[in-house]
């Protein structure tokens, strides 16, 4: 988004977030109130370009094969009688994920390129910073909280071209209370260290959905966009342990041509009593932008358990 800022809003709450930095613009990330959600999902401009979108859950699926190759080589699903359950299992997992989280702490590295006449470049070294994820009472199915600090506590923010984050709520498209918002397809079947997995396309649908992203421009104009994507989702415990995420229709009228994240899981057994959870290990996310590429690379480690303490001191568990 050469001019944007990129975030997960549900009902005015903050899920995740993108910003590019760019000459000459200043980026900011807001949350939406839902009056203002309500009246920028009703942008006639926005419609024009969802109503035709392409997805993974209309293409042929030759076609979205060659649009995500880690496809390649799986089994094609032949019926969607399996689907509904599939969803329900699934969803089911998602809402424990949720209603259970305990707040968390984790060490992240980050390393961000760009592109420069067809190659991509690292313009410096990777930065280190503590992710915090805290489960705050809420309403809404996704009432994580996430953001930076520096080794002593304090927020921090990453410098470079791409700052992304919020990347534990990605899975809350399959929350039940968010399931009628989207279509579902069920592509086919792979097998991924040695256990079957189901794979699910799914497409958010327009005026429905209110799990949206916020891109920014100048600090002032905003466009809100929506989501398709492939989830990975393990055929014993329906935990989905990867995610493919792209724009649900390329947004012309303000340049955005992609804005994907590839996030894979894996499983955290904290060193507390509570059930291991299934967590982002590295998130690589791909921005274009009328003819410019940018990447980054979130790699997260050491998950713990992490205390609230009065007065907001935070502490994390050993």
């Amino acid at each position: 988004m050469s001019v944007s800022t990129c975030q997960w809003v549900c009902l005015g709450v903050l899920i995740s977030g993108l910003r590019l930095f760019v000459p000459s613009v200043c980026a900011q990330q807001l949350a939406v109130e839902p009056k203002e959600e309500a009246e920028t999902l009703a942008d006639p401009r926005a419609m024009e370009f969802y109503g035709k979108a392409v997805t993974v859950v209309n293409l042929p699926i030759e076609e979205v094969v060659h649009r995500i190759p880690h496809l390649r080589g799986m089994e094609i699903a032949e019926r969607q009688d399996e689907l509904a359950d599939i969803l329900d299992q699934t969803g089911k997992t998602v809402a424990s994920f949720f209603k259970s989280f305990p707040n968390t702490a984790c060490e992240e590295r980050i390393s961000d390129e760009f592109d420069i006449s067809g190659r991509m470049i690292q313009p410096g070294n990777s930065q280190a910073f503590r992710y915090l994820a805290l489960n705050r009472p809420s309403a809404n199915s996704t009432p994580l909280v996430e953001f930076r600090t520096d080794s002593r506590g304090n927020p921090a923010a990453p410098s470079g071209f791409l700052v992304t984050k919020g990347f534990v709520s990605t899975e809350a498209i399959f929350h039940p209370e968010n399931r009628s918002e989207a279509v579902f397809r069920l592509l086919g079947r792979q097998r991924v260290k040695g256990r079957g997995i189901y794979i699910v396309g799914f497409a958010q649908i327009p005026g429905k959905a209110r799990l949206v992203g916020k891109a920014e421009f100048g600090g002032m104009n905003y466009v809100l966009t929506l989501l398709q994507g492939v989830a990975w989702i393990d055929g014993e415990n329906y935990q989905i342990v990867r995610m493919y995420t792209d724009l649900l229709a390329p947004r012309p009228d303000v340049g955005l041509k992609q804005e994907s994240t590839d996030l894979t899981y894996e499983k955290v057994q904290f060193k507390t009593d509570s059930a291991p959870l299934w967590l982002p290990h590295q998130v690589v996310v791909t921005e274009r932008v009328r003819d410019q590429t940018y990447r980054n690379v979130h790699t997260y480690s050491d998950f713990r358990v992490f205390k609230v303490e009065t007065g907001e001191k935070r502490q994390p568990v050993k």
